[in-house]
């Protein structure tokens, strides 16, 4: 997993949303942040403005933080019988979306909510303890872009 420069954040690689509105994230990943197939639901946020994209955790992660309050206040994220729900909460976009075999299913209304389109290659970066980012754009995609370092695609 190469970072970017000494001393800045890790890249896990690249992934494209593609055709069928699924991203593909790395088995390392997925193992890092506790993702899996058993745990259906996985929890989008609002990225920051600059970056774009989406901060990706899971239903468990969420509820042993400081963000609980969150999943507390809108129970509707933990529902596991509807593909998926979108909620907006102190001005930030909340998805609860299934998982399953290191993808993420994704619809055109979720997207739009992230102003993310089919085909756009998202950057997947190491963020907190609590969840990881996929951005679109800003200084570290543009960090990415240029790079002489390996970054896989996904």
């Amino acid at each position: 997993m190469p970072q970017l420069n000494p001393g800045g954040k890790y890249v896990y690689g690249w992934s494209r949303v593609n055709s069928d509105m699924k991203l593909c994230l790395p088995p390392e990943l997925v193992k890092e942040y506790g993702l899996n197939d058993t745990e259906d639901i996985v929890i989008l946020m609002s990225s920051s403005k600059t970056s774009g994209g989406f901060c990706v955790t899971s239903m468990k992660k969420i509820r042993k933080s400081a963000l609980s309050h969150i999943i507390d206040r809108n129970p509707i994220l933990k529902e596991k019988n509807k593909q998926y729900f979108i909620i907006t909460y102190k001005n930030r976009v909340y998805v609860s979306v299934q998982f399953e075999n290191n993808i993420v299913k994704l619809s055109s209304n979720i997207l739009k909510k992230f102003d993310v389109n089919v085909g756009d290659n998202l950057l997947l970066v190491r963020g907190s303890n609590i969840a990881f980012d996929c951005l679109l754009k800003g200084p570290l995609v543009e960090m990415a872009e240029k790079s002489e370092k390996m970054i896989v695609q996904y």
